[in-house]
């Protein structure tokens, strides 16, 4: 149901999975050190309406690497070319996290390309990313993780212990204490993390990867349907409140909706509320 195919965009090998030829084209668009398999858990609820294209990015699971270029904006030259080359009609675009970044600036450059966007808990903002402490230690402690060589196994166990500063807690709290995460999810982990490239963490935490984003005149330019699909600031969520509150006055056609019970990896701890979520707003199109 599911083939793996690879783009040559000219400057990077991009592998990607498509899906049958059910519907209307929807792209999804992964986290930071992420793949497409993130995207395993909505798949059934997807596929069968929609044709279904999930790219892994640069310097993520079996697409290229290339070192010195890992911006936001080297993100989206890569999948605008595929959104042109391969889809080649107007797309929607579901991203998460980074996927949800490189989304928006996507839809705010070439609109008539982009049907509607499903913006799964990405920060808003650079000053957002900037003043998020418990993405930014989750980060900066991935990156080290990723350069100490570890064996699967204890990456798997390791990456259980990041501790994760988390509001109203006085204490860091272990990343395998919050919802949604048991030993098989940090192994899907652990195999996903040792196919990155570590400096895409080091460009996201020098704040070369948001080069140029300017937040408030991006939103305006998005003039399509919006899902922005928040996840819980207590348990780590990259869209804030406020990111809400400023977003929802400058889109022309937003829909919010928060899950109170989620972390950031909100699809990968329990599918099903947030692929309902995310059916609900796609079917009303």
């Amino acid at each position: 149901m599911l083939e793996e195919k690879n783009f040559p965009t000219g400057a990077v090998n991009v592998h990607f999975v498509e899906g049958p030829a059910t519907g209307p084209p929807l792209l999804l668009l992964h986290g930071i050190c992420s793949r497409w398999q993130s995207f395993l858990p909505l798949m059934p609820s997807l596929v069968p309406r929609w044709h279904v294209y999930a790219m892994d990015f640069r310097g993520h699971g079996k697409s290229g690497r290339t070192p010195g270029a890992y911006r936001g904006t080297d993100y989206v030259v890569d999948a605008v070319a595929f959104l042109q080359n391969v889809v080649k009609e107007p797309a929607v675009l579901l991203g998460h996290s980074l996927g949800g970044i490189v989304a928006m600036w996507i839809a705010a450059g070439m609109g008539k390309q982009v049907r509607a966007l499903v913006l799964c808990d990405n920060v808003l903002s650079p000053e957002s990313l900037r003043q998020n402490q418990c993405l930014l230690a989750l980060f900066s402690a991935l990156r080290d993780l990723a350069l100490s060589g570890r064996l699967l196994d204890d990456l798997a166990v390791a990456l259980g212990e990041i501790r994760l500063p988390l509001p109203g807690r006085e204490e860091p709290v272990r990343w395998a204490q919050l919802p949604g995460m048991d030993a098989a999810f940090f192994r899907f982990l652990a195999q996903t993390y040792s196919q990155f490239d570590p400096e895409v963490l080091s460009t996201i935490l020098d704040g070369g990867a948001t080069e140029g984003w300017d937040a408030d005149a991006m939103l305006r330019k998005i003039t399509c349907p919006v899902l922005l699909l928040q996840a819980n600031p207590d348990y780590g969520a990259g869209m804030t409140d406020a990111d809400v509150r400023r977003a929802l006055p400058l889109l022309q056609r937003p829909t919010h909706v928060r899950l109170n019970d989620f972390g950031h990896m909100l699809h990968m701890e329990r599918s099903e509320p947030v692929a309902r979520a995310i059916c609900n707003f796609l079917e009303s199109l």
